[in-house]
């Protein structure tokens, strides 16, 4: 019976192996590396690389999500930190990628920008209002790259198509999720607003200011209204600000996202 062999291999094994493995056809050879150098790539998950760069934000008045950009700031829905002045500070909480209980990070975080959001105008009620529903904060007591290590890749909204596969994560009532989906609309379905994108990932309560990722995993989006079939502009659908409207009405701040 031909025995396959399972333990480790000694190095004289190896140079074997190796030799044996020069001594085959070089298409054969070829074929080989190519195999062991594509399935990884073919097995990668491309929007599951960001899991510990999506933060959890907690204020006086909830809690929300927020996106670690790199340089210690976290962009997030306005509307989150409503009940903030730009200076003051909320509480984040990261979660430790290294730590399989979900262990988490706490540090504080200060409101450095927000967009011209009006926190008292409901968004069924003024759907461009949404648009501004973004701002930025700055970590203060914790170095992030330290904490979670590589911030989220940010895209580009303009190549987005309906139909492309996406990812919707953050924390919805306080605990982390994930969610998959497809675009739906990309100006923004029955409010008709050119800056934001419809989505049928799942979001709930708490996914504000969370990250919409294309399947490359890179940044397209912050979600701002989650998919709550009493309302009449969305329909059970989630929306999001596509990230290029954020990045040029930052740059106007002052600001940038990378």
């Amino acid at each position: 019976m031909k025995q396959i062999y399972v333990g480790p291999v000694s190095r004289s094994e190896q140079q074997n192996v190796i030799r044996q493995m020069l001594k085959m056809p070089r298409w054969i050879l070829v074929g080989v590396i190519v195999i062991i150098l594509v399935i990884p790539f073919l097995l990668k998950d491309g929007g599951s690389g960001n899991y510990g760069a999506v933060a959890l934000v907690e204020t006086d008045t909830g809690t929300g999500s927020a996106i670690y950009l790199g340089n210690n700031k976290l962009l997030t829905a306005a509307h989150v930190v409503s009940g903030m002045m730009v200076g003051e500070r909320c509480t984040v909480e990261f979660m430790d990628p290294n730590d399989i209980e979900g262990r988490t990070i706490p540090a504080l975080a200060e409101l450095i920008a927000v967009g011209d959001y009006r926190a008292n105008v409901p968004p069924d009620l003024d759907a461009q209002n949404c648009s501004n529903d973004f701002a930025l904060l700055m970590v203060q007591t914790v170095d992030v790259s330290q904490v979670v290590g590589t911030p989220v890749s940010v895209g580009t909204s303009s190549n987005v198509k309906v139909s492309d596969k996406i990812k919707v994560e953050g924390f919805p009532n306080g605990t982390y999720s994930s969610t998959s989906g497809t675009v739906n609309n990309i100006t923004g379905g029955v409010t008709q607003n050119k800056d934001l994108f419809v989505v049928d990932a799942g979001a709930w309560p708490g996914n504000s200011g969370g990250a919409l990722f294309n399947q490359s995993g890179q940044l397209i989006g912050i979600v701002t209204m989650a998919g709550d079939k009493t309302s009449q502009n969305t329909d059970g659908q989630t929306m999001a600000i596509k990230i290029d409207y954020v990045a040029q009405a930052l740059q106007m701040k002052g600001q940038s996202i990378k």
